[in-house]
C-alpha cells in the first residue's frame, strides 16, 4: 500500500490536465502504481521498486492505460555534469521502456532533456544496470534539429478546457501534443505545423 498516494488522494485520480492525468510523486513504486490502475496491470519484475518522479497518463480506458510520459526531477548538483545528465537519461528511458511511454523528460528546472525511448540510437547505446541488457533512445529535437529545450512545467489546477490552462502549462502540453503527432520507433524529430493549435484539436476530441 502506497502511503503517499493515499496521504494526496492519488488513489481515485491524478491531476486532471484535458484527457490526461499527471501524478508528481516520487515515493511510489511501479507496483503500488500498478495497484491503483494509475500504470498498465503487468508484472514488472526487477523494475517493481522503481519509484518515478512523475508520470503523465491517459487512463480514461482503464483496461488500457497508455502511459504518456515519464518525468525524471533532478537536482541541480545531480546535473549539473554531463556524466550526470546520462545517467539520469538512462534512468529514465529505463522506466519508459518498461512502462511503454512515449516520451522521457529529464529536468532539474532549468535545463530540460526530452527523449523518445522508441526510437533507437546506436551513440545512445547503454547497459541497463538492472537487467544487464542493452537499452537505447533517442533526443526528440526540434524542426531546427536542435535538441528539445522546452520547459516542463504542469501547474497544480485541474482543468480540462485548454483555453483555460496557464501559459505554462498550456505550453507544456502543447509540445507532448506535437511530440505524439509525429514521434514513433523511426523518427524524433518535431514536423512542421501548419496553424493548428494541437491543444485545441485534444480539447475538442476530450
Amino acid at each position: 500500500m502506497s502511503e503517499e498516494l493515499i496521504k494526496r488522494g492519488l488513489t481515485k485520480s491524478g491531476l486532471r490536465i484535458l484527457q490526461y492525468e499527471y501524478y508528481d510523486i516520487g515515493d511510489s513504486t511501479l507496483n503500488q502504481l500498478k495497484r491503483y490502475k494509475i500504470i498498465p496491470d503487468k508484472n514488472y519484475g526487477e523494475y517493481s521498486k522503481r519509484r518515478p518522479d512523475g508520470l503523465l497518463v491517459d487512463r480514461q480506458n482503464k483496461k488500457s492505460i497508455n502511459v504518456i510520459a515519464v518525468v525524471e526531477h533532478k537536482q541541480s548538483a545531480d546535473f549539473n555534469t554531463e556524466k550526470k545528465k546520462l545517467l539520469a537519461v538512462q534512468q529514465c528511458n529505463d522506466v519508459c521502456q518498461i512502462l511503454n511511454a512515449h516520451i522521457g523528460i529529464i529536468t532539474d528546472g532549468k535545463i530540460t532533456i526530452w527523449i523518445n525511448p522508441k526510437q533507437k540510437n546506436k551513440e545512445n547505446d547503454y547497459i541497463d544496470r538492472t537487467t544487464n541488457t542493452k537499452k537505447s533512445y533517442s533526443i526528440i529535437r526540434n524542426e531546427d534539429k536542435k535538441d528539445l529545450s522546452e520547459k516542463y512545467i504542469i501547474q497544480n489546477t485541474t482543468e480540462t478546457d485548454s483555453k483555460k490552462l496557464d501559459d505554462d502549462t498550456r505550453n507544456t502540453l502543447y509540445y507532448i501534443e506535437r511530440i505524439l503527432s509525429c514521434i514513433n520507433d523511426k523518427n524524433s524529430t518535431l514536423i512542421t505545423t501548419e496553424e493548428v493549435d494541437p491543444l485545441g484539436l485534444a480539447s475538442n476530441v476530450w
